[in-house]
């Protein structure tokens, strides 16, 4: 499988690294990193990038994780997985050791129940096939191999 072209808008930049991307079947893309900004707009360690690269102004403009979004995966819903170095979500200010999952408007999904979540999640991708297998551990199928 090829990895797949990104283009992004003249002038699209974060203010830190962008360690996760993942391009929707329509052509948008999802950004995970470090960043507090992007285009000088506020957002919390993810973005939503419209199809010619330019922010999606409305996408999780009031969310986000107090560490990194190192890895993510969109569903096929359209819903996205985000992983790794974040132990809180806002402005809810709850618990999300590691894993959550972000609604289509970028905004936390309060029905995906990560119980009490990972003590570390190391991965370089992850695929809309992570599962729960209990409340205690979690697997993530990762088409990287790791």
């Amino acid at each position: 499988m090829a990895a797949p072209t990104i283009s992004l808008a003249l002038g699209t930049t974060t203010n830190s690294p962008v360690f996760a991307i993942a391009e929707q079947t329509d052509g948008k893309v999802v950004i995970g990193g470090d960043f507090t900004e992007v285009v000088l707009a506020v957002r919390g360690r993810f973005a939503h990038l419209d199809s010619d690269g330019t922010l999606d102004a409305g996408f999780g403009s009031n969310s986000r994780t107090n560490n990194p979004v190192l890895a993510l995966a969109i569903q096929l819903d359209g819903k996205v997985l985000i992983a790794e170095e974040f132990t809180q979500f806002v402005p809810l200010a709850s618990t999300h050791n590691r894993i959550a999952r972000i609604n289509t408007s970028g905004s936390l999904d309060t029905n995906f129940s990560t119980g009490s979540g990972a003590n570390a999640i190391h991965c370089h991708r992850i695929s809309s096939a992570a599962k729960r297998e209990n409340t205690d551990r979690w697997r993530v199928y990762s088409s990287s191999g790791r």
